[in-house]
């Protein structure tokens, strides 16, 4: 080489180094194209795992009791088809019919009294929904309750007897059912006036343990005939242990 010339077989040797170089460069690029599409290939197929997993698992709306298995392991169900019943028991949702004259004072936040049959325990909740309309077929209003349940004590779909708790404070009038004279849905009792016996017209509320709650038609401190049998209005009567003062 002279004067910084090379001979043409170094050049033709540098070229050929150089067109190996380059043919291994783009070899190298297009391996990491494959690779990084079988990396987007694997990402997808483990999106895909990831999907398959969770709808293999089943997640309950809510918390709750099992009530009903439809399905058995290893079973096909198609989409939409139930697998199990979930009740819910914490807190218990109580449907309730209030007659239509004493619709007016129930409030959401009221107070609820729950009795149940063979269970002399009281369980207590509140109101949480109350129809916007009266049923016209029984005049009654539709209301909602949430009875807490924490120990699971209370079985969904039991019948119970319930009371709302309109006026904590207001004095309530019981007589034994007893006193109760009824004919053709009038309610009666006899109450005792300067020895006779005085028919009065009376409209009841709630029963509970064999007694009713008079809501209207007597007074406090009227003696009222507990057992009238075949009394009739202005009989005279004889004060004894068996009447009772209000």
């Amino acid at each position: 080489m002279k004067d910084g010339i090379g001979s043409q077989a170094n050049l033709d040797e540098a070229t050929a180094g150089w067109k190996v170089a380059e043919g291994r460069y783009q070899d190298a690029i297009e391996e990491v194209r494959n690779r990084q599409s079988l990396l987007t290939l694997r990402r997808t197929e483990l999106e895909l795992a990831k999907q398959a997993l969770t709808d293999s698992t089943l997640t309950a709306p809510l918390s709750g009791r099992v009530r009903e298995r439809h399905a058995t392991p290893g079973q096909f169900l198609g989409t939409g088809a139930p697998v199990v019943t979930i009740v819910k028991v914490n807190p218990l949702r109580l449907r309730l019919s209030i007659p239509q004259r004493e619709a007016s004072a129930v409030k959401v936040g009221l107070t609820v009294r729950v009795l149940l049959e063979g269970d002399p325990q009281p369980y207590a909740g509140r109101v949480s929904r109350i129809s916007p309309a009266i049923e016209e077929s029984s005049r009654t209003l539709s209301i909602e309750a949430e009875i807490a349940n924490p120990t699971g004590v209370l079985r969904p779909g039991a019948f119970a007897n319930a009371e709302v708790v309109t006026e904590s404070t207001q004095v309530a009038i019981l007589l034994p059912e007893t006193a109760l004279a009824s004919f053709a849905g009038v309610d009666k009792v006899f109450v005792v006036a300067a020895g006779k016996a005085a028919e009065r017209r009376v409209t009841l509320g709630r029963r509970h343990d064999g007694q009713v709650e008079v809501l209207t038609g007597l007074k406090v401190g009227e003696f009222v005939v507990t057992v009238p049998g075949n009394l009739i209005d202005g009989e005279t009567v004889t004060t004894t242990g068996a009447g009772g003062q209000l």
